[in-house]
């Protein structure tokens, strides 16, 4: 009884530990949740700076210096050649070398951004495997504990036949002692064997008594058991969740990867461009008198 009480303890450790994962499989995924909204928020404001940029960068190609006569189709070139922006709440006029200067800022930030997500993404996805590691753990608990819960109930069984074998035994040599008490005509002789048949009977009550105490042990342990089967059955189920969240959290990290190149690849395009530009304002207004 001992022995099935510790074996109870152990199965309500394991329950609490079974909660625990649960609890920190559920963190994970409400971050994992959040990582994916703000990489969808990241993506949607990259795709609207980079949407951007074809027409300014068309403007800036296209785009022809003022001549020194100050006419009217010149006004009118200069006037094209600028845009509103918004900038703290109110619309001023830019030139197109702004307009691409914020827009490279826009996607400097989004690309900072990404960067982030994407090391909190490595931050989850070590998380994700930590977990992963403790489950494993945690079913190697579970396989020792039923283990020992089977060889106990492999022992109980074992002791409970021994005890059935003696009950038969004595219920045998009752038998025989009963038949030779009818036998024997000599009266002391009659009470000789009416007292070993006492003495037996009374080894018989015992071993009953013996016989059902192991019974309720054994019926004991088949609960124990059957709720380390049904125990068993959830921590699988918990660590197939924590495989997917790694697989997830490895793909996240693949996207994260390739759109951070991706801005990369945009910047060192138009960084040439940007400097090029620069310096044909530059030498095209100075040129200009007054």
């Amino acid at each position: 009884m001992e022995s099935q009480a510790e074996m109870l303890e152990m199965v309500s450790q394991l329950c609490l530990k079974h909660a625990e994962i649960s609890e920190d499989m559920n963190a994970l995924k409400y971050g994992r949740d959040n990582l994916d909204r703000r990489f969808e928020c990241n993506l949607s404001a990259l795709n609207q700076a980079i949407s951007e940029l074809p027409p300014v960068i068309t403007i800036l190609l296209l785009e022809k210096p003022p001549t020194a006569k100050r006419t009217l189709g010149g006004a009118l070139r200069l006037l094209s050649a600028m845009r509103l922006v918004k900038s703290g709440g109110e619309w001023q006029s830019s030139t197109p070398l702004n307009t691409v200067q914020a827009a490279m800022s826009d996607i400097s930030r989004v690309e900072s951004n990404m960067r982030t997500s994407q090391e909190e993404a490595g931050a989850k996805k070590l998380e994700t495997a930590n977990l992963a590691s403790k489950a494993a753990r945690h079913i190697e608990q579970c396989t020792s504990v039923h283990s020992q819960v089977s060889n106990a109930q492999t022992k109980t069984q074992t002791s409970l036949d021994a005890t059935k074998r003696d009950i038969d035994m004595a219920q045998q040599q009752i038998a025989e002692n009963l038949s030779l008490i009818l036998e024997v005509k000599h009266q002391n002789r009659a009470a000789k064997y009416r007292k070993r048949a006492s003495c037996v009977d009374t080894g018989m009550q015992e071993r009953s008594a013996e016989k059902l105490k192991k019974e309720t042990a054994l019926r004991g342990l088949d609960e124990v058991l059957t709720k380390l089967k049904v125990l068993g059955a959830e921590v699988e189920e918990t660590a197939r969740k924590a495989v997917h969240l790694r697989d997830e959290a490895r793909v996240l990290t693949d996207r994260y990867c390739m759109i951070t190149t991706s801005i990369r690849d945009v910047l060192r395009a138009l960084l040439p461009l940007h400097h090029l530009h620069h310096d044909i304002w530059q030498r095209k207004y100075q040129s200009c008198p007054g």
